[in-house]
């Protein structure tokens, strides 16, 4: 019985020091933790980051661009971030792409603002006509609004800005009559991509229709719309010039686009690996998204200039043009200015910067 009792004593010493043990050994590890938490150090190894894009794998952009810009990021941080691609709305409509972002639906996704018009109202200043004449300036004007302006920055908040970038100018193409003139484009269904456009296009007597870009080769086919507001990258990265007959180069507009990422996936990295985005992200790489923009759109117009009549507004026919469209401008600054944004500032600010890229 004496043994067995000093036996039972040494089990219970064992058990008390293994107990303490792990207490120790649990405590530091919070303490770890918290301290992690409390730094934003985060923690990225091996991160895989889905990226969902509305564009085609014929895309310029898919085909290029963006693969170096994700390579990049995966070497800068040694493999410990990757990133997936989903093309052609395979994994988030494109009109929903910054909704599934900002939900964490998705990791990272690229789209138009125009398609969630009612979240980017100030970035729309760049849907008014005649604010820049290049996909590189647009880009430009549209990340340094974004800098300058507060306001800009709240129609972000929910994601992080990876890239904000401009397309080159519009033009009006059109199946199967040409317009040359104000009386021309008179009732004709034209394609637009947002409401600003739709707004200014009534102004020069068309009947906008609104549609996003994946629909629109088979509304021209068909005949549903007769011709449709957009960059001449979309010819070739859409496929387009199988079904365009006319273009009207008026250089009216320039659209915008986004690379956001999650804000949650983004905060939840190392602050190591956010550097490594932030510095492979920003201003110099939404302009080189842009100037990517203007190259493709003047070897679409040179591949297609046998297929397709191009007709360019010249002068006195562009100020035409302006005059009928201007009171479109003055609509949104009114109207953003109702809602209580220094529209009247931004606008200036937009044709400032863009005079000062000239």
């Amino acid at each position: 019985m004496k043994k067995r009792k000093v036996f039972s004593s040494n089990v219970q010493k064992l058990l008390f020091f293994t107990v303490l043990s792990l207490i120790f050994l649990i405590g530091c590890g919070n303490d770890a933790s918290t301290e992690d938490e409390a730094s934003g150090s985060g923690n990225s190894d091996n991160v895989n980051i889905d990226y969902a894009s509305f564009k085609p794998s014929t895309h310029q952009h898919e085909i290029e661009l963006f693969p170096e810009y994700f390579n990049e990021i995966e070497e800068q941080t040694e493999g410990r971030l990757t990133i997936t691609t989903y093309l052609g709305e395979s994994l988030a409509a494109a009109d929903d792409t910054y909704d599934a972002t900002a939900n964490g639906a998705v990791d990272m996704g690229v789209s138009l603002q125009s398609y969630s018009a009612d979240q980017f109202p100030l970035t729309s200043v760049l849907d008014l006509p005649y604010v820049t004449d290049s996909g590189e300036k647009a880009s430009e004007i549209l990340w340094t609004l974004f800098e300058e302006f507060p306001e800009f920055q709240d129609e972000y908040d929910e994601t992080v800005p990876l890239i904000l970038y401009g397309t080159e100018p519009y033009q009006i193409a059109t199946a199967d009559q040409p317009i040359q003139s104000l009386e021309d484009i008179e009732g004709m269904r034209i394609r637009s991509p947002s409401p600003e456009v739709s707004n200014w296009l009534e102004y020069l007597g068309a009947t906008p229709v609104n549609m996003p870009v994946t629909e629109l080769y088979e509304a021209l086919e068909r005949g549903t719309v007769d011709g449709s507001i957009l960059p001449m990258h979309t010819l070739t990265d859409w496929s387009l010039e199988g079904v365009v007959d006319y273009v009207t180069v008026g250089n009216f507009f320039s659209a915008q686009l986004f690379m956001v990422m999650n804000r949650e996936v983004y905060e939840s990295l190392s602050e190591e690996d956010r550097e490594v985005i932030d510095s492979l992200s920003g201003l110099e790489m939404s302009k080189k998204a842009g100037a990517l923009f203007d190259g493709t759109s003047e070897e679409a117009m040179a591949e297609f200039e046998e297929e397709i009549d191009f007709y360019e507004l010249d002068e006195e026919e562009s100020e035409e043009w302006r005059s009928a469209i201007e009171p479109a401008v003055d609509d949104w600054i009114d109207r953003m200015t109702e809602n209580g944004f220094p529209a009247q500032e931004i606008y200036d600010r937009a044709l400032e910067i863009d005079n000062e890229l000239d």
